[in-house]
């Protein structure tokens, strides 16, 4: 196992404050978020920690020739039109089973405030990378340690108004207490 700390990347689809839901029914629950780097962005030390990985397990007399890499290429997401993956750009998705420490800011001062993480702002990540040979599925994952928010970013999607925005006030005398509730 190699831990590391990733470069700079925009944060996606974060499951920071409950697991996410599991991908097949009676699944484990991961607590998990695509991290996307842009072009080139920190991709070397991070290709050359899950090749060491790989290298450094004991796969028997051969190693698989087909395994698969935690290091996926955005082409698939940006063609379903998923904001922040752009083609040319690389995520990972790392996870775990126990909930990451989250630090934010240049002082990497302990979160406080749920709404300071979201898709589309900026973070490294702790990974530690791992072998896995299970089901006939072999290759390196990572698993989550920690999040450190860097800087803010323009947030994915579409931005969620408040309730106070979304309902009109109304006269509680004309409409009878009852009609309300």
């Amino acid at each position: 196992m190699s831990k590391f700390i990733t470069a700079e990347a925009r944060l996606s689809f974060p499951h920071f404050f409950q697991p996410a839901e599991p991908y097949e029914a009676g699944g484990k629950l991961y607590y998990q978020a695509d991290l996307i780097f842009e072009p080139g962005a920190g991709l070397d030390q991070l290709r050359a920690e899950v090749e060491k990985t790989f290298q450094a397990y004991d796969w028997g007399p051969k190693p698989p020739k087909e395994w698969r890499s935690p290091i996926k290429s955005c082409v698939k997401n940006a063609e379903r039109g998923l904001t922040g993956y752009e083609e040319g750009s690389f995520y990972i998705t790392p996870k775990n089973e126990e909930k990451p420490g989250i630090v934010v800011g240049p002082n990497r001062e302990p979160l406080v405030e749920r709404s300071e993480i979201y898709g589309g702002c900026y973070v490294r990540a702790q990974v530690v990378a791992y072998c896995y040979n299970t089901k006939g599925n072999k290759g390196v994952g990572l698993s989550l340690r920690n999040i450190w928010k860097t800087r803010d970013g323009e947030p994915f999607g579409e931005k969620r108004d408040s309730a106070e925005e979304a309902f009109e006030a109304v006269d509680a005398e004309a409409y009878g207490a009852s009609d309300l509730i």
